[in-house]
């Protein structure tokens, strides 16, 4: 009841004082809506388990492939193998192949994609989940309508079906009741509707790259490009497993060496494969979806738990202040016989009411940007469905601002002279009772200071490496280009040539279009698809680049300068040509030796290539300029071979000033074959932007929190160096008016200063070393994309300017804090201020 008295009480007090509470509700409440959003999302990614029944026993297979060198190749699973080891654990369940006992488990394949429905007529293109019947028991996938897949379903069976998400219900059949005897059209085959999911059920989004599944449909109807490939990885598709981590572990055991003795039969005679093994490993299903945020995370966490210290700083300095103007109120409680404990309890009271509302204020803002993630980058963030404010989220907020309110009261309190306050209600001598210690100011500026300078610096850094990828040339031409991708819906797939004469047909009729330049079968230049190794003929250096189909229109449509030797000809696209391959920058430098200083490339042509996938050695004809990928910091090796002439993908060129319609485009594909579907068409330019868009939200988030930090510093600055002066008012009036110039009294003042402002910069500066010297490696790595090339450390002679550019900023509002409060004595007249005014 005391403590309800109290905090209706002191609700009230500072209620009257309206200045003071919205400036201390607006700056906590940004403070700590920060730092509540980053914890929220730190509990979420890191902590909290995923919502599927014993979720811990989820696992991923990774299926590693290290090649005679012994250097991991890839963990992605190929699609023939993982159907190989589904088969044989599903052998392994039967009661009579037990390994053990008790060893129960589950497993089940998945393969994601998007799939073009053909029955409606809008051809909606929507993710999709191939799986098994055992995936959604897995998961415990609540179905609001219908049923589950069953043993109907299982590989090998060819019984179609489909269960569609909650969100397609209401986009393809507008939540009609009759749903379940409806039928999907996708890759010429009907699938009856089974079920429905609840719209609380949230898939796994295993591919980063894709959308949550809306379309499950029977692992049989995959139409995936590595079907049959033992050469190439397939990231679309997985195996999973759950069970308890010994059952698991015996599992793979067991078939670990099945896996090997598979690949190496499969592969068996090719050289380039030779004394390469496969190891079999589990990741748990949380650590695959939430890949390598730990670092970022804790980033995150270390910059807004600084933001939050600075601005506690601040709201301490006002909290004195405000102190300072009760003082007479204090002194008549503490003559009534008020003890320091109950006067600490008042301001414990008014410093938790306080903090409750900036909390509560920071938890309305943090749910804003949690809206804003998602409507923006939901298809970017890890688990981002399920970021929302939360009972951690409200219970993390209330231990805040009791943590907060607590540290407030006690160092106010200790402010308090207990046994002046009765003098000084007698003298009304100002200052008497309420004095804010010599080591309580300095230490505030210490560390407003020290702490401006460490997240000022780092925001710079941010800023800079943001900057540098924005401003970097991309390598080609995006402005007039338009990508466009189509599928043939049909799994009765009768062999590409029967396609391919229609789509050159298609090109030509493209190339007549109104408007349209130059027709290039190949795939998105912004995208690197496949890696493969690459091994040079004579001196058997083995390179692992990136490489793409192209033809001879390519290079010229995309304006991406030749360097050096010849790019495609017609010819070069024909059945049993020559092989030959274009090289970028990049692997001509690495051909010619990593040491090596120069750009003399006619040494690497005429150089002969041998792929892993290919009998044939390539010629290397020419050396092109690299592509730079936005976002990235290091520029891969790649290689260009070309096609047939023929693909499913394509670049059109069009005139300036032109344009060319989506409707033209699937009209024209329906007249080519009514089969195609168009299941991409998009500007590159755009397609450019939104992978320049997280760079421009880095830049802008490390702008405002550079600007806010320093701030936030300022405001804090000015109050302790304010307080300062109203210690010393009298004495630098007295100068004044005994003839003292005003110049002499800043420096006089400052000189107070130049010791703490000396060991702020060293604090900063060895944190910085400190943050360097253990955090560099992962830091670096938060800075470039995960690229490891670049050097992994903050603290370089490239960094010095930045580093005293961020000095002379902090410095800057030091020199600004300090001389307004003297500012305004020097505007006052000598009376006013000896009479304190």
């Amino acid at each position: 009841m005391q403590l309800y008295y109290w905090f209706r009480s002191s609700a009230a007090s500072v209620l009257r004082d309206k200045s003071f509470l919205t400036t201390v509700t607006a700056t906590m409440g940004i403070a700590s809506g920060v730092f509540l959003l980053v914890l929220t999302y730190a509990y979420v990614l890191l902590i909290k388990p995923l919502p599927y029944p014993q979720a811990e026993q989820l696992q991923v297979l990774q299926y590693q492939r290290l090649d005679a060198s012994a250097v991991l190749q890839s963990s992605a699973v190929l699609h023939p193998a993982a159907e190989k080891l589904y088969k044989q654990l599903r052998q392994w369940q039967q009661p009579e192949q037990k390994i053990a006992e008790t060893a129960t488990f589950q497993q089940a394949l998945l393969h994601l994609t998007l799939e073009t429905v053909m029955s409606d007529p809008r051809q909606p293109r929507l993710s999709t989940g191939y799986i098994t019947p055992e995936l959604p028991q897995m998961l415990g996938m609540p179905l609001l309508l219908g049923q589950d897949f069953s043993e109907a379903q299982l590989p090998g069976a060819m019984n179609p079906g489909v269960i569609i998400s909650y969100r397609a219900w209401q986009l393809l059949f507008e939540q009609r009741p009759d749903v379940l005897s409806q039928k999907l059209s996708i890759n010429g085959v009907s699938h009856p509707v089974l079920g429905v999911v609840a719209a609380a059920f949230v898939p796994p989004r295993l591919h980063s790259g894709l959308p949550t599944v809306d379309l499950w449909l029977p692992w049989d109807y995959n139409n995936s490009d590595f079907k049959g490939s033992w050469h190439l990885a397939d990231d679309h598709s997985a195996l999973l497993l759950k069970g308890e981590s010994a059952t698991l572990d015996l599992q793979l055991a067991a078939l670990t060496p099945l896996a090997q003795h598979e690949f190496a039969e499969q592969l068996a005679g090719e050289k380039n494969f030779a004394g390469w093994q496969v190891q079999l490993q589990l990741q748990s299903l949380k650590s695959a979806l939430t890949a390598n945020s730990g670092n970022l995370i804790f980033l995150l966490i270390v910059a807004a738990a600084a933001l939050l210290l600075i601005a506690t700083t601040n709201i301490l300095n006002l909290f004195l202040s405000r102190l300072m103007l009760l003082q007479k109120q204090l002194a008549i409680r503490a003559a009534l016989g008020a003890r320091r404990r109950q006067l600490w309890q008042q301001l414990f009271a008014e410093a938790l009411f306080v903090m409750l509302l900036s909390v509560m204020l920071g938890l309305i803002l943090a749910s804003g940007c949690f809206h804003a993630l998602l409507h923006w980058f939901g298809s970017e963030i890890p688990r981002s469905s399920e970021l929302r404010i939360t009972a951690f989220s409200m219970g993390c907020a209330v231990l805040v601002a009791i943590v907060l309110a607590f540290i407030i009261a006690s160092l106010s309190v200790r402010t308090v002279r207990y046994q002046q306050l009765s003098r000084a209600l007698q003298s009304n001598g100002k200052g008497a009772g309420v004095q804010i210690p010599k080591v309580f100011r300095q230490s505030f500026i210490l560390l407003q200071i020290s702490s401006a300078i460490l997240l000022v610096f780092l925001s710079s850094l941010l800023v800079q490496d943001a900057i540098q990828k924005l401003q970097r040339p991309l390598g080609f031409n995006a402005d007039p280009l338009l990508q466009v991708e189509f599928s043939v819906t049909t799994l009765d797939w009768k062999g590409w040539n029967s396609y391919a004469p229609k789509v050159a047909e298609m090109a030509e009729h493209l190339r007549q279009q109104p408007g349209v330049e130059e027709v290039s079968f190949t795939y998105s230049p912004l995208v690197d698809r496949f890696q493969m190794s690459a091994t040079e003929i004579g001196s058997g250096r083995r390179f692992y680049p990136f490489h793409r189909n192209v033809d001879q229109y390519y290079f010229n449509l995309t304006e991406q300068a030749l360097l050096s030797g010849q790019g495609f000809v017609a010819d070069d696209i024909k059945a049993g040509h020559s092989p030959k391959m274009i090289v970028n920058r990049t692997f001509a430098r690495k051909l010619i030796g990593d040491s090596a200083q120069t750009d003399d490339f006619q040494q690497v042509l005429g150089k002969r290539i041998q792929l892993d996938i290919e009998q044939t050695p390539f010629s290397i004809v020419g050396v092109t300029e690299d592509i730079q990928l936005p976002g990235y910091e290091m520029t891969p090796p790649r290689f260009y071979i070309t096609n047939l002439g023929t693909a499913l993908w394509l670049l059109i060129k069009l005139e300036p000033g032109a344009t060319f319609s989506k409707e033209n485009m699937i009209k024209m594909l329906q007249q080519t074959d009514s089969q195609f579907a168009l299941t991409d068409f998009s500007q590159l330019k755009d397609e450019v932007a939104k992978l320049y868009f997280p760079q421009k939200i880095i830049l802008l988030g490390a702008i405002s929190l550079a600007v806010f930090t320093v701030f936030l510093s300022c405001i804090g600055l000015i109050g302790v160096m304010h307080y300062n002066l109203q210690l010393r008012q009298t004495e630098f009036s007295i100068k004044l008016a005994l003839g003292a110039e005003y110049r002499h009294i800043v420096l006089e003042s400052g000189r107070d200063y130049r010791k703490v402002l000396l060991s702020s910069l060293l604090l900063a500066s060895l944190l910085i070393v400190v943050c360097d010297t253990l955090f560099s490696s992962w830091l670096a790595g938060v800075l470039n994309s995960g690229d490891t090339a670049r050097q992994a450390t903050i603290v370089q002679w490239q960094t010095l300017p930045l580093y005293l550019l961020t000095l002379l900023l902090v410095m800057g509002c030091g020199v600004f804090a300090h001389g307004l409060p003297l500012h305004r004595l020097n505007q006052h007249s000598i009376s006013q201020n000896l009479r304190g005014q």
